[in-house]
């Protein structure tokens, strides 16, 4: 390997190091904000912030999931539009919320967040499909990344559904997921 590659795949790695934990620290700060009762949001409206909460209800379908944490995903969401991505990009994203909007009270004459269970997973098996298919980023793509990745920057998201190791031993790159039932996690800046 060249000098050069490698001094790009170092940067690389180092500048995702950096993201990942800014974006923890992000999430622990939504955190403290729904825990102190101050859910507001400054991109998303509160419309748009109640159908994140309900599509992170389909897409995480846990009974136990804690309220503070269903109430973090879209502050976690706003926060990731208003500091980390660019203005195109932002504007893409409300635009196919409006899109989503749309076309699901086209299709069942009501709200998303009003509308019943089965029709709510319907409609999101649809968008995964199209997920699926699409060559270009999506709106539901975009939504469902920053969904998973606030629920597993959350304590417990990594302590109920990763197998959570804090104070790591040895590192075993290549482990048998059947040997450990979870994806491993060790001890970061993510524990909340």
């Amino acid at each position: 390997m060249d000098r050069r590659s490698a001094l790009k795949r170092t940067g690389i790695l180092m500048g995702s190091g950096i993201v990942l934990s800014t974006s923890g620290l992000l999430f622990q700060a939504c955190m403290e904000k729904v825990e102190k009762k101050q859910f507001q949001t400054r991109i998303l409206n509160q419309g748009q912030a109640n159908a994140i909460v309900a599509i992170s209800d389909i897409l995480i379908a846990d009974p136990q999931l804690p309220e503070n944490v269903r109430l973090s995903i879209p502050l976690y969401m706003d926060a990731m539009l208003k500091d980390y991505v660019g203005s195109e990009q932002k504007k893409a994203f409300i635009n196919g919320f409006n899109d989503f909007t749309t076309a699901f009270f086209r299709k069942h004459d009501k709200n998303f967040v009003e509308s019943s269970k089965e029709e709510k997973l319907d409609f999101l098996k649809e968008l995964e499909n199209e997920f699926v298919q699409a060559e270009t980023s999506t709106f539901y793509g975009f939504a469902k990344q920053w969904i998973f990745e606030g629920f597993f920057q959350s304590e417990y998201g990594i302590t109920n559904y990763l197998e959570y190791n804090p104070v790591p031993e040895t590192y075993l790159g290549c482990v048998n997921f059947d040997d450990v039932g979870k994806i491993a996690h060790s001890n970061d800046s993510f524990k909340l």
